[in-house]
């Protein structure tokens, strides 16, 4: 899915109510996604353990509180180019 700018919260939001076993996933550079896309990862995608969102420059600070409250797995996150 990575650096698309098709890829919509919307988008992620149903992927993670229909895959919620996903273990990794990279939208780095999908530049549309916002906090929504983030609170539907953290709270469906449970087995999370890798996440690239490098450059997605619309997370916030309770975006990254909530992937850690919500994806206990989660081992890697690459937040490159964030501001």
């Amino acid at each position: 899915l990575h650096w698309s700018n098709r890829v919509t919260n919307g988008a992620i939001v149903a992927m993670a109510g229909g895959c919620p076993l996903i273990s990794h996933l990279d939208v780095s550079g999908c530049h549309s996604l916002t906090h929504e896309a983030i609170i539907a990862v953290a709270s469906k995608c449970n087995n999370l353990t890798s996440l690239n969102i490098a450059r997605c420059k619309s997370l916030t600070d309770n975006s990254m509180q909530l992937l850690g409250a919500g994806c206990p797995l989660l081992e890697h996150v690459d937040v490159s180019g964030l501001e």
